[in-house]
């Protein structure tokens, strides 16, 4: 199977993060996103509620990074698994 960047199925409750209001919604459809996935660190530590909040405080560093690298690529959307994966 090949990757192809402009075949893009609607993945069923997909949800990014979006840049310009900050907070995680559900992915509009055909766009383009970067995907980041690491550790998050001991099983005690949480994720803040980016649905709650407009904002990026206490995100970590490595996912601000990621926001960077995403919108000087030319994305306004990251998925990232700590964030986007339902609880």
């Amino acid at each position: 199977m090949t990757c192809d960047l402009f075949q893009r199925e609607l993945v069923p409750n997909l949800r990014l993060i979006d840049y310009e209001r900050l907070r995680v919604i559900p992915a509009p459809e055909n766009v383009g996103y970067v995907a980041l996935s690491y550790v998050w660190g001991s099983s005690a530590s949480r994720a803040p509620n980016m649905e709650d909040q407009n904002q990026m405080n206490g995100v970590d560093a490595v996912v601000k990074d990621a926001t960077q690298a995403t919108l000087q690529i030319g994305y306004s959307y990251l998925w990232v698994d700590r964030y986007c994966i339902p609880k």
